[in-house]
């Protein structure tokens, strides 16, 4: 499947990554503390960024990468498709 890259377009950061992060706990058929503990934060904080309460840090955005196997783009919305 190719990804295609989606229009721009005025979106709630914090919320959009948040829906990423659910949406890649529902895939893997994981609750938050699985998520978090594979990610290597608290549930907290994974908590909080799923809710888009809170920014992520640079760091973990890398974390959530190289744990879930996702790309940055995927995870800010710039693509529809997970690579």
């Amino acid at each position: 499947m190719v990804a295609r890259k989606l229009e721009p377009v005025a979106i709630d950061f914090n919320r959009a990554l948040g829906r990423r992060l659910a949406q890649l706990r529902w895939r893997l058929q994981i609750d938050e503390y699985q998520a978090a503990r594979r990610a290597g934060v608290s549930v907290a904080a994974w908590r909080k960024w799923e809710a888009g309460t809170v920014t992520m840090q640079t760091d973990s955005f890398l974390k959530i990468g190289r744990a879930f196997n996702c790309s940055f783009d995927w995870l800010v919305g710039l693509y529809e498709v997970q690579s």
